[in-house]
């Protein structure tokens, strides 16, 4: 049986990974493709109102079946709330709606986007800005960014895509405040070595998959999210993606239909903080799964400071690894607080009396009470009563 479910989770991520493959990008010689360029704008007289003095095509009326092409640095494309919006050809969806490639400090914003095979796509830039742009439809990609380093993706709405947001082989990358839901693979995806990025206060929701990070991304930080109502995996760690830091996230109501799904799956990844999340009312809450056949060369994953409450099965360990995993500092860190196994503390010092135990692990000083790190012992007077048996 866990043979069978690490193989149906191999199997989901693979098929991310394809989906994510690129296409071959527009370029400003087809008919299709609007082109703005500096000093003069280029084609933003035929579709909008072009400021030399702030590189800025603002838009003044809906577009259907052209695609914008950003070829100049430091250009605004400002949609003005307009809609453009891509028509098939061939059978097929435009490969983009929103091009720009090898440039710096561009700013896409306030566009409406829908009906491409990729919304907006970011190839090679640095210090350029996707904001406020409502992403939809698109049947690969909502907004991606390739090869680029040092943007912000900022306040964007991306639904009903293939993936809603993926960041391929770039670093030091933000995403911030944006909502990804109802997207047909992940809600947000880091992959192919994408490392030093932040992802932080996103909601993302009802999609196959919340927020991933995979082939073998690093040192990337996942703080503040709402990640909930995702069909199999809340927020997951594959392949090799180590040394990441998971903190203060909402992670809920994921995987409760499906039997190899988890509110956090952590997939042959080592190294990696997840400490001050809450984890609530999913399937599995956190799997940690390695291969079943031999020893995996990693693991050591740190998971403390967390509240773990009405999962269907709070923690999971299967298959085999180098390094045992901890679900506990020693004192005053100590571990996680869990739901199921609050009692006894007859010390009172907010620590339960007993280990949670977990098959391949276990929990030395889980908390008594939710955030008990944070609350002082004497708030909340010992319970001598005897907790449910500890192993699950």
């Amino acid at each position: 049986m866990k043979n069978r479910f690490y193989a149906a989770l191999v199997l989901l991520f693979a098929t991310m990974v394809m989906d994510s493959g690129l296409l071959s990008a527009q370029t400003c010689g087809e008919g299709a493709t609007l082109c703005i360029t500096v000093p003069t704008g280029g084609d933003c007289a035929s579709i909008g109102a072009w400021k030399a003095e702030s590189k800025t095509c603002t838009l003044k009326r809906n577009l259907t079946g052209k695609a914008i092409r950003i070829a100049g640095d430091g250009i605004t494309l400002d949609g003005a709330g307009h809609i453009l919006a891509g028509v098939l050809d061939n059978g097929h969806p435009q490969p983009n709606g929103v091009l720009v490639e090898q440039h710096a400090g561009v700013t896409i914003t306030n566009l409406t986007i829908r009906g491409f095979q990729a919304g907006i796509e970011v190839l090679h830039c640095t210090e350029s800005t996707v904001t406020k742009n409502a992403v939809s439809g698109n049947t690969r990609v909502g907004i991606e960014l390739i090869e680029s380093n040092k943007n912000r993706v900022t306040d964007n709405t991306v639904s009903a895509s293939g993936d809603g947001i993926i960041v391929n082989r770039s670093v030091n990358n933000t995403l911030e405040g944006n909502t990804a839901e109802s997207n047909r693979d992940s809600g947000i995806m880091l992959n192919f070595n994408s490392s030093g990025n932040t992802v932080t206060r996103n909601i993302s929701r009802l999609n196959s998959g919340g927020i991933s990070l995979g082939g073998s991304s690093h040192h990337n930080t996942i703080s503040e999210n709402d990640v909930t109502g995702n069909t199999h995996l809340g927020v997951a760690l594959y392949f090799s993606s180590n040394e990441n830091v998971v903190i203060h996230n909402h992670i809920t109501g994921n995987a409760v239909s499906v039997s190899d799904g988890a509110g956090v799956l952590m997939m042959q990844a080592s190294g990696n903080r997840f400490s001050n999340n809450t984890v609530a009312g999913n399937s599995r809450g956190i799997w940690l799964a390695y291969p079943e056949s031999a020893a995996y060369p990693g693991g050591g994953n740190e998971i403390f400071h967390n509240n773990f409450i009405d999962n269907g099965t709070q923690a999971l360990i299967t298959g085999w690894r180098s390094t045992p995993d901890s679900f506990s500092r020693q004192a005053p860190v100590g571990g996680n607080f869990w739901g199921n196994w609050t009692t006894p503390d007859a010390d009172g010092d907010g620590v339960v009396d007993s280990a949670y135990l977990i098959s391949g692990g276990g929990d030395n000083m889980p908390w008594r009470v939710r955030n008990g790190w944070v609350i002082p012992p004497e708030a909340t007077p010992p319970d001598v009563a005897t907790s449910s048996p500890g192993r699950h």
